[in-house]
């Protein structure tokens, strides 16, 4: 019978949040027999690197939050001013007003329908006003050409646009925000409406439409949110608070808003493992474990908890994923592919609450570098096809065909459905698909 030492860097993430703290001295039931690796003076002299692909987290909540408010001063809105019944709409320039106190910001306000112009002092209160909405054209690309991605970005809308399709308005939002780990909401208000509606359909037909006082025929219009995920979180926090009947969306690569419960130390039905407790390292995310018998099977199931974010689009299922690499030369270099020796099965779900096991079973010496040091890269991922956008979106939704005026119905907005699955198809191209990450430092060496 061979021992070997591992080291169980367990860099655990939970939708991309770093789970620092999660592994602590206490080992446990895990027996302390070995030395630490990393005692070695090899290893004292070049320490280990960290493992490939770590997983990016979202930025932290800044102490302030500055906010740019774009609002769109097209004829169409118009229409959201006039009748007094459920006028969201007319209440909204002072309650974004105020929102840069609660986020400890400034809010800069700008009006935008070919052009962009700023509205300085009290002119944003003007907004309430029918005569001021006079603009034919209107250009969302311009205000998100304009955008400071290092503000909190408003856009005030119905979600139309003239110059140009939402596809290459997803692209841009693409390469400036999701690239670049930022994220984008959609609030969905619905509001008495009386008034012209122009350009609708592919024919660009124009249509009155007079809302009433009936709720049930109010006329959607949107704030849309682009900058951090800290950023729109804490909005939508403080949005809640003070307007709570309102459809939420959030296109982002962070599904989870806490660290879960993902330890080694937990784990339970545990066989051929041990624990060494003498690190001489400060990293609080550092386990050693060892691996008693080459020859015989590892297993052990770490039970986990964590919620989801109720705004994001809808993870449906998870997956797992693995891959094994060797230390050569400083350097990982990934050995093979191991997707069977892990399972991450479903033990229950409370609305965004999940409970999961995370079940490990390998033999060492048919999956781990011998001879080497090796790593074992556990994820845990969202599929792609697993995303699916809320519900409210389609039945806000209003297919882009030719409209007459039998068919226009003014609950709903043109191409809603389109323009969200473009930006879920945006949001999840080229960014992560990690919700956590467990990595397994072993030391195969004889």
């Amino acid at each position: 019978m061979k021992k070997f030492q591992a080291i169980t860097i367990a860099a655990m993430f939970l939708l991309m949040l770093t789970f620092s703290g999660c592994i602590g001295e206490d080992t446990g039931s895990f027996q302390v027999i070995m030395k630490s690796i990393f005692e070695s003076s090899e290893q004292k002299l070049n320490p280990l690197p960290m493992p490939p692909d770590s997983i990016i987290s979202p930025a932290q909540k800044p102490s302030e939050i500055n906010l740019d408010i774009y609002w769109d001063a097209t004829v169409s809105m118009k229409g959201f001013t006039i009748l007094e019944a459920g006028n969201i709409y007319r209440t909204l320039p002072d309650k974004l007003g105020n929102m840069g106190v609660l986020l400890n910001g400034k809010v800069n306000f700008f009006y935008f329908g070919e052009q962009i112009t700023p509205l300085e002092g009290r002119d944003h209160l003007k907004l309430r006003n029918a005569e001021f909405y006079t603009e034919s054209i209107t250009s969302f690309g311009r205000v998100l050409d304009e955008a400071n991605t290092e503000n909190l970005s408003v856009v005030v809308t119905d979600l139309f646009e003239s110059d140009s399709d939402w596809s290459n308005i997803t692209n841009k939002i693409k390469e400036k925000y999701f690239k670049n780990h930022l994220a984008v909401a959609i609030i969905g208000i619905k509001n008495s409406f009386s008034g012209e509606i122009y350009d609708v359909g592919i024919n660009a037909a124009n249509f009155s439409y007079d809302s009433g006082n009936d709720s049930d025929k109010f006329r959607p219009f949107y704030l849309f949110l682009m900058g951090s995920d800290a950023q729109i979180r804490e909005f939508i926090d403080k949005w809640k608070n003070d307007l709570s009947d309102t459809k939420i969306v959030v296109f982002s690569e962070f599904f989870t808003n806490q660290p879960g419960n993902l330890q080694i130390d937990k784990a339970v039905n545990s066989k051929n493992i041990f624990g060494v407790n003498r690190l001489p390292k400060s990293d609080k995310k550092l386990k050693e474990i060892g691996i008693s018998d080459w020859e015989d099977d590892v297993e052990f199931s770490i039970p986990t908890e964590f919620n989801l974010y109720s705004e994001n689009c809808e993870v449906t299922e998870f997956k797992e994923k693995v891959k094994i690499f060797a230390l050569n030369n400083g350097n990982w270099q990934e050995e093979n592919n191991a997707d069977k020796i892990v399972k991450f099965l479903p033990v229950s779900k409370n609305g965004n609450n999940y409970n999961y096991n995370l079940t490990l079973k390998f033999k060492p010496k048919n999956t781990l570098p011998l001879g080497k040091i090796g790593l074992m890269q556990v994820q845990i991922v969202v599929p792609r096809e697993n995303i699916k956008i809320p519900d409210w979106i389609t039945e806000w939704d209003m297919n882009n065909i030719d409209i007459s005026a039998e068919n226009f119905d003014g609950t709903k907005t043109v191409n809603l459905k389109s323009i969200a699955e473009s930006l879920k198809s945006s949001v999840i191209a080229d960014t992560q698909d990690k919700i956590f990450e467990l990595d397994l430092v072993i030391d195969g060496r004889i």
